[in-house]
């Protein structure tokens, strides 16, 4: 795949430049032009409208292959289970990571007050050779004070963070010690993140598109069993058996009736005539009702209306799926290509954090000296001190959003939705 710089030309034109390189393409587009194409390619306005089946259509889906779909409900199911654990695992690295970042800033103003107690005993020390003076010790003294508190801070933060701790390893709070050890911080190989070997990997393997694909097949499959489709069984009760039975009844009162044209008939014979009458009329009234009953049933659709209308009403499914599937794969590239920039962003800001405290120690171990002789005053000191404090506080807090991304990508790669 090949990169592409799409650069959008508002009011003025932009320089492309001369030394580009030749895995790049260059198009250029004005405003509107741009919001066009990008409205034209937008996939959820090419989704179709899927209609309802008719009725007599609906009694044809009964014949169709459906287990695929059926079956498609335990694999979301079994997927959200999967899902639910990453987040779990993601949640609970993120937790052991604040109480880490805690514990962190906890020994960083230990260190800062520590500091800030010993440049108190250089300004008195000056004092009592005469050099600085009681504004100074007074400028010292408030620099303790300030460290103290912003100490008291961050170990109101820290002890927060040890309870929270505590109630997640399912200790008993404010009691049981904690010793967690920090992890050994590297960075990830860039081969490991290239958008384009990752983008590649997921819109192939990711777990989130298994669905989907399975989906296709499965309204593939229906498609191709449409055209094997029989008229179905309506449902409706046959009469056969009773119009039988009410035919034989009626042949024997006939017979009967035959014999009372040649005369009375005696008592016995009487009595059979009028219960086999009555049986014909609970026959008849059988035969009426089942009758009604199936009237009101739904007819099916005749075969051609109802193959075409499936079809249609599948091939729509079908399409949308797809889009689905296209949307979801676009989502997963871009997914790759911002977990590249993130981390190469990272990985830049955490190389200038380097240097940036580099500096600011060197800064402080100068101005110490300068403390020492007189020249500055413990004010100016302590804003170095605690920029010192500051990007080391900062470094940490790269350390440890970098390494959370480690993990968020690891589980990317394994089939996680983080940061969709």
């Amino acid at each position: 795949m090949r990169h592409k710089v799409w650069l959008i030309i508002a009011a003025a034109v932009l320089c492309i430049p001369v030394a580009a390189s030749m895995a790049e393409s260059y198009q250029s587009y004005t405003f509107d032009e741009a919001v066009e194409q990008v409205q034209k390619n937008d996939l959820s306005t090419q989704t179709r409208f899927v209609p309802k089946l008719s009725a007599d259509v609906q009694m044809y889906q009964s014949m169709l292959p459906m287990t695929e779909l059926e079956a498609l409900s335990s694999m979301q199911q079994g997927y959200t289970i999967r899902n639910n654990a990453w987040n779990s695992e993601l949640s609970a690295y993120r937790k052991v990571y604040d109480y880490l970042f805690a514990k962190q800033s906890l020994e960083l103003t230990a260190r800062s007050l520590a500091q800030a107690e010993n440049e108190l005993k250089i300004v008195e020390t000056e004092r009592e050779h005469g050099v600085a003076s009681d504004l100074e010790i007074l400028q010292a003294k408030m620099a303790v004070t300030n460290a103290k508190k912003n100490h008291e801070s961050a170990k109101m933060g820290y002890n927060i963070a040890e309870r929270a701790m505590q109630q997640a390893l399912q200790l008993e709070l404010g009691k049981d010690i904690i010793e967690i050890e920090l992890p050994s911080f590297s960075l990830l190989e860039e081969e490991k993140y290239d958008p384009l070997s990752v983008s590649t990997y997921v819109k192939e393997k990711h777990e989130s598109l298994s669905m989907l694909k399975f989906l296709i097949s499965a309204y593939n499959n229906i498609l191709q069993s449409i055209d094997d489709l029989t008229y179905p069984s309506t449902g409706a009760m046959p009469t056969d058996h009773l119009e039988q039975q009410l035919a034989a009844v009626q042949k024997q009162i006939e017979a009967i009736q035959e014999l009372q044209k040649q005369g009375p008939l005696d008592e016995q014979t009487l009595a059979q005539l009028q219960q086999l009458q009555q049986t014909a009329l609970q026959l008849q009234m059988q035969i009426q009702q089942i009758q009604a009953a199936n009237a009101q049933m739904p007819r099916p659709a005749n075969l051609s209306k109802a193959k075409s209308e499936l079809k249609f009403y599948y091939e729509s499914e079908l399409h949308n799926t797809k889009i689905q599937l296209q949307q979801q794969e676009q989502a997963l590239e871009l997914l790759s290509y911002t977990y590249a920039e993130q981390f190469k962003s990272l990985e830049k800001q955490l190389e200038l954090q380097e240097q940036a405290i580099e500096d600011a120690k060197e800064l402080y171990e100068k101005n110490l000296v300068l403390l020492e002789n007189g020249m500055i005053r413990p004010a100016d000191l302590e804003a170095i001190r605690l920029n010192v404090i500051a990007a080391e506080h900062q470094k940490f807090q790269l350390q440890k959003d970098y390494m959370i991304l480690r993990k968020q990508f690891e589980l990317f790669l394994e089939g996680h939705l983080s940061g969709m």
